[in-house]
């Protein structure tokens, strides 16, 4: 489907011809924006990347969107280029493809630029604020019609100014009172009968038997001053270690005097669990390693307890293997196990039997020139460098020759032999 209206784009072209004798070369080329483009004026949301392969004459073109476009967001993103050629080194790079490149522009005219550092951010509205505001992006405020618009008649405003100032009214009569609530009355008439009551002051029948301050301040001081007036440091000398006896010690610690109860819970419960996971018993919920990862003088089992799959390094090789159903082996399109999952081989796990599916390409290395193809989604073949094509038909006589001559042709079409004879 086309970009939307309104999209700012670009078409990209390039050339890969075969550096000996200009001959065109196969293969594709991937390109994959940094960031999961967002253009809200478009309604579009752009993710993951996609690939355009050569044509029959080397060649590609493919429209892509501008990377100044102000509408998409993150700002600051470039595109990645992956150029998979066949037969020769793959490589991959950044470019930039703003608008003011015009209409058109061809990749050997591009420069390679540095990969995002991903500090794209999305920029706020600009420009003059219209509607119910008024003044410009970012700071716009209510414009004086919209503020208008809340109390059209003035009734609130109106209302407003008579509460204020009934309100100031019964604030300066509260102030010029002189016991508005009665406090002063009452509290002159209670402190006269408390100090009128000399026999039964808060429930105490005898007023004597009241301490003095000089008293109190007396048995305080006498109280500071003592060793230990409730025997806290007794007990406590003779079940903690004491400062004195800590700094004291001198040299290796072999035994501890006296006795030593048991650690608190939760720091036995966190040595527990500290055991379990140096024993290799503990079960973790989830596991993030940023970093290289190593497991030493073991395997790896990932597991469900019901299939599974481990790699074993305790035979006398490198075993990849599975359990309790067939492996799989497949690869997705997209950059987070998404797009489109491509399956290739199977390993039945109730037979000893293997399935190859698709295109397998034998090629003198990876991302080099094809040697042999066996297609089995097209059904077709090829050997040696000819093209793949479906079973040969043998026709002719045996009997005037032309039944061999047919056969050695359709071996030729296959590449299985290169057919130099003669009538």
């Amino acid at each position: 489907m086309p970009f939307p209206t309104g999209a700012s784009t670009i078409t990209l072209t390039g050339t890969f011809p075969v550096p000996v004798a200009g001959t065109a070369r196969a293969g594709r080329v991937v390109f994959t924006p940094s960031a999961t483009l967002v253009d809200s004026t478009q309604k579009a949301i752009y993710s993951g990347g996609g690939s355009i392969s050569l044509d029959t004459d080397g060649k590609f073109s493919v429209v892509l969107l501008c990377t100044d476009d102000t509408d998409v967001q993150p700002a600051g993103w470039q595109w990645r280029v992956d150029e998979q050629p066949s037969g020769a080194p793959r490589r991959t790079y950044w470019i930039a493809l703003p608008s003011t490149l015009g209409a058109t522009v061809d990749l050997s005219t591009l420069s390679p630029v540095s990969e995002p550092d991903g500090s794209g951010t999305s920029t706020p509205p600009t420009g003059p604020a219209g509607g119910a505001l008024t003044g410009s992006y970012p700071n716009p405020q209510l414009s004086a019609a919209t503020i208008a618009s809340f109390d059209p008649a003035g009734a609130a405003a109106t209302a407003q100014t008579a509460a204020a100032a009934d309100a100031t009214a019964k604030v300066a009569a509260h102030t010029a009172a002189v016991d508005p609530h009665g406090d002063r009355t009452a509290a002159t008439a209670a402190l006269a009968a408390h100090e009128a009551d000399t026999t039964s002051v808060h429930g105490i029948t005898d007023t004597s038997a009241l301490e003095t301050q000089a008293g109190a301040t007396g048995k305080v001081s006498t109280h500071t001053a003592a060793a230990d007036p409730h025997g806290d440091r007794a007990w406590a000398n003779g079940q903690f270690a004491t400062i004195t006896v800590v700094n004291t010690l001198t040299g290796t610690v072999t035994t501890l005097q006296g006795d030593v109860t048991t650690l608190d819970g939760f720091v036995a419960d966190c040595l527990t669990r500290v055991a379990a996971i140096e024993q290799g018993t503990a079960f973790l919920s989830g596991l993030n390693v940023d970093g290289d990862a190593q497991i030493a003088n073991g395997n790896l089992t990932i597991t469900n307890f019901v299939k599974g799959y481990r790699y074993r390094t305790d035979g006398g090789a490198l075993d990849w293997e599975g359990t309790g159903s067939d492996l799989v082996i497949s690869v997705w399109s997209g950059t987070g196990f998404n797009g489109t999952q491509h399956n290739y081989l199977r390993l039945s796990a109730d037979a000893q039997n293997v399935q190859i599916a698709g295109k397998v390409e034998y090629v003198d290395n990876l991302y080099g020139a094809t040697r042999h193809v066996l297609d089995g989604a097209a059904n077709t073949a090829g050997f040696y460098g000819a093209t793949p094509i479906t079973r040969p038909v043998v026709a002719g006589s045996r009997a005037d020759g032309s039944a061999l001559t047919s056969f050695l042709a359709a071996l030729d079409t296959l590449g299985l032999i290169d057919d130099q004879t003669t009538a």
